[in-house]
């Protein structure tokens, strides 16, 4: 039975909604260990390094109630923006926030001030719950946030009047605790933001059936991978929905978790050699710095199957880590461990292509997987029609995960799902048996660290600076992050302007991954045109590139 069918059984049977999950888990799993934490929080029902399900019910339990008392005044449908620092009471406060009736908004703790306030007057937050640390880097003035009407901070003192303590509003609250409301399975549940390809980033809906069917797809691994008497790392952001989708599954599935704020490769080597997971969670920036780090002179058996998705792993870095991981005697073979890698987007609620390199498999190329269950895809050509067997063409996607709309956009959400399907821009090769290989990415997307990255938001970002008059970006290799966003700068007419300045500016106002390591002035001569006059983007690389070296 897989964990999904026993969370709706632990609930009386029907559809698990997301008010439910809290309540599911808590009936299912009780108190054993959920959560190991690398470092510990102060907030009240929190402590400590280890986290059992029955705690963190206790916790969303009171928390709801906090949330539908004063000063927040919660009502179910209110828009709730997490903008915690990069740690599972993320995860916790958005159980407390569905058991509530409310929608999630996730912010990512590296966002500035600019990309924070566009977030919040999109999504029409109404409640914040953040960390002294991401309010002092992300917020700004609070008077630009005319939404807002509650501000939270997880610290036992609010450093401003106009923050409430929720530390303070969780020991103080004795009232009765609120039950999770009804709800339908197509609730928008979830909005998670994704860089734009048109300037600014846009929310993608995500329901309740998209988060719960598309985290049930992994039902099959359980329980041979999934299991109270295993554990899993990670130090992925939970802001994103790799990071989000990864650390609720293993939740769901009673398998507990050591999360690392920060990934620090060489602490994390020590952590698999004492806490001995037997799954890591990464991306391929990830498994390079281990790599660097000495990785493979230290002890990391314990390991069966890594992980990883967001950007494509060559082939030597898989077999590197299945001869580390956690291997079988067999005669006198030795079976080393699997290495699974996966294609999702936050348009699909998580992965929806996966692909295993199993002992005794070398993977020769790129990326090739296999529709996960409940998953249709097609692969469309240029005519419009379905490839056969070799051809090459878009990839669609259709299923429960993917998302209900761009917020308050009507037009993008036309532009991207047609007759139910989902056009992702990338490039793929159809192959036997159903498999899928991937080709290339969005023309317009880069994938830094394994963050997605669209050109154009930078673009609009940097042409707010009252001395540039235009602006091109473009991908170039980094040895560890994949690549890094480098910009062309055509300078407004009569300014002068350091390419020091310009960055530091950007650095300002973009999250890190997003903020251009690079700039180069140019003037529109100088740029690769088309025949209609249009930059051609994927020439900027052979005019302007050079080999950067540094970490993200």
């Amino acid at each position: 039975m897989g964990f999904l069918t026993r969370l709706r059984t632990a609930m009386g049977g029907g559809d698990l909604h997301a008010a439910d999950l809290a309540d599911a888990l808590m009936a299912l799993h009780g108190d054993r260990l959920a959560v190991r934490l690398h470092e510990a929080i102060g907030v009240p029902g929190l402590e400590g390094k280890d986290w059992s399900h029955q705690q963190i019910h206790q916790f969303v339990q009171k928390m709801t109630s906090v949330l539908r008392a004063v000063p927040v005044s919660m009502v179910s449908g209110d828009t709730v923006a997490v903008f915690t620092d990069n740690h599972m009471e993320l995860l916790v406060h958005c159980l407390a926030i569905w058991r509530a009736g409310g929608v999630v908004v996730p912010l990512n703790a590296k966002m500035r001030p600019a990309e924070v306030q566009h977030v919040l007057a999109d999504s029409k937050a109404r409640i914040v719950i953040g960390s002294q640390t991401t309010y002092e880097s992300g917020v700004g003035s609070m008077d630009d946030h005319s939404a807002v009407s509650c501000w939270l901070t997880t610290q036992d003192e609010s450093p401003v009047p106009e923050v409430h303590s929720l530390a303070s509003l969780l020991v103080e609250h004795t009232g009765e605790e609120a039950a999770p409301p009804s709800g339908s399975a197509q609730d928008m549940v979830a909005v998670f933001y994704t860089s734009g390809t048109t300037g600014k980033p846009k929310g993608a809906m995500i329901t309740s059936e998209g988060l719960c069917g598309a985290l049930a797809r992994f039902a099959l691994l359980d329980p041979m991978l999934l299991n109270a008497e295993s554990m899993a790392f990670t130090a992925l952001p939970l802001a994103h929905m790799y990071g989000f989708s990864a650390s609720l599954l293993a939740l769901m599935a009673g398998m507990p978790i050591y999360q690392m704020p920060t990934f620090d490769p060489l602490a994390v080597l020590d952590i698999l050699e004492e806490q001995q997971p037997s799954i890591f969670i990464g991306v391929p920036t990830m498994y390079r710095l281990l790599l660097e780090a000495g990785a493979e002179a230290r002890d990391l058996s314990s390991v069966k199957l890594w992980v990883s998705a967001a950007d494509v792993v060559s082939p030597d870095i898989v077999e590197r880590f299945k001869q580390m991981g956690a291997s079988v005697k067999f005669g006198p073979f030795r079976i080393p461990a699997a290495f699974a890698e996966g294609y999702g987007m936050v348009e699909t609620s998580g992965i929806v292509l996966g692909g295993v390199s199993l002992p005794g498999m070398k993977r020769q190329r790129g990326f090739v997987g296999v529709p996960l269950p409940g998953v249709s895809v097609r692969v469309i050509g240029d005519d419009g029609q379905e490839v056969s067997y070799g051809g090459e063409g878009e990839l669609c996607i259709q299923g429960p995960g993917v998302l209900k709309g761009y917020l308050g956009a009507g037009e993008a959400t036309k532009a991207v799902i047609r007759d139910g399907w989902l056009h992702t821009g990338d490039m793929v090769r159809r192959g036997l048996l159903g498999s899928i290989e991937f080709i290339n990415r969005s023309s317009d997307r880069l994938k830094v660290g394994g963050y997605s990255v669209f050109p154009a938001e930078i673009e609009a970002g940097l042409c707010e600076h009252p001395g540039v008059e235009a602006a091109f970006v473009f991908g170039e290799p980094h040895p560890t992050a994949g690549e890094v966003p480098v910009a062309v700068i055509i300078p407004a007419s009569g300014v002068e302007l350091s390419a020091d300045e310009l960055i530091q500016w950007a650095a300002g106002r973009m999250a890190t991954y997003k903020a251009p390591r690079r700039m180069v002035f140019a003037a529109m001569a100088d740029l690769p045109l088309g025949d209609t006059g249009k930059v051609l983007r994927r020439k900027l690389l052979d005019c302007f590139g050079q080999t950067q070296k540094g970490e993200v």
